[in-house]
């Protein structure tokens, strides 16, 4: 096979002076360089801009500067200006593996030019987070194995209790975006709402367990901080991108409606969790409904749980 694999890593940043630096450093630091690192910076307003200003005479970084809009459309503009065969998102406050582009290079020589290739990851606490009792989560794939569509993969995942949603966990071809309509939306949760669609499209698709991606658990991160209405916002709408596309795919969903269902269940908990989490009660006619259509007697379990739990602990302080 040709070897014609070249990647674009975007890095979407807004206002992580206090990490972004050893962000660039894990990218400009690979065994194997990145054909490109663009750096899509959204509107920071801290020292963000003067830390990447630092690394543009590199030859393989791009900055982007651009109106505040969130991560979502920030890793849109990213793909947009990309020139190479793959993409990669990855998060200004993380780090990254040094064999994580020469470890893809060898995924792709050995897959014929996969959709698709997942790994695995870990997380880290900040040294800014103090003593907690929060026990960071991992992303371990528990899979290495190619299959011929993203769909297979996805049962696998399930299976092998490795499906995790994040963008910084896969890389995919750029083809897959823009032309097919695979586009981040200006949502919280926006990993969430795309993930499914993107198994969806991919034909050939790869797992491997070594974890290459690092996340920094942090104060103030979206994982840290309290639940609100733009969490509950971010699950409905890939709820509904989740009818949208069931809809549109017709026939052709029919081989994988067990996958559908079982995706569309776990974004319903997910709506009701963070809708208690958030100190809220009612949900919206929509998610009501589905969860009577499609919850199933597991899922209503869960949800009367949930309120049952909620309900506790409002009146009598204990869960």
């Amino acid at each position: 096979m040709v070897n014609n694999f070249t990647l674009s890593i975007i890095m979407p940043a807004y206002n992580v002076g206090s990490y972004i630096g050893e962000a660039i450093d894990s990218v400009l630091s690979q065994t194997l360089l990145p054909d490109e690192l663009i750096i899509v910076n959204d509107g920071s307003t801290d020292e963000t801009r003067e830390i990447i200003s630092r690394y543009e005479s590199h030859p393989i970084v791009s900055v982007i500067d651009k109106i505040n809009g969130g991560l979502g459309p920030a890793r849109n503009t990213g793909v947009e200006h990309s020139a190479s065969k793959y993409v990669y998102f990855f998060d200004s406050d993380d780090v990254l593996d040094k064999r994580f582009v020469e470890s893809m290079h060898e995924v792709y020589l050995a897959n014929s030019e996969p959709d698709l290739i997942m790994f695995s990851g870990e997380s880290f606490l900040d040294d800014s987070s103090g003593e907690t009792s929060f026990q960071p989560p991992q992303y371990s794939r528990h899979l290495n194995a190619s299959f011929e569509s993203g769909m297979d993969l996805y049962r696998a995942l399930l299976k092998s209790n490795g499906f995790f949603s994040s963008a910084c966990l896969y890389i995919t071809r750029k083809k897959m975006w823009g032309a097919n309509g695979l586009k981040f939306k200006p949502v919280l949760h926006e990993d969430e709402d795309i993930i499914f669609p993107l198994l969806f499209l991919a034909r050939k698709a790869v797992s491997t367990s070594e974890p290459f991606f690092f996340r920094r658990v942090r104060p103030g991160s979206i994982m840290t901080t309290r639940q609100g209405k733009e969490n509950i916002d971010g699950v409905f709408v890939a709820v509904k991108t989740m009818l949208d596309l069931k809809s549109r795919a017709g026939e052709s969903m029919d081989e994988f409606y067990d996958l559908w269902l079982i995706r569309l269940r776990g974004l319903t908990l997910a709506y009701y969790r963070r809708l208690l989490n958030s100190g809220l009660l009612l949900p919206t006619p929509l998610m009501f409904w589905l969860m009577l259509r499609f919850g199933g007697v597991g899922a209503l379990y869960h949800v009367f749980n949930m309120y049952k739990k909620f309900f506790k602990k409002a009146f009598w302080g204990y869960s």
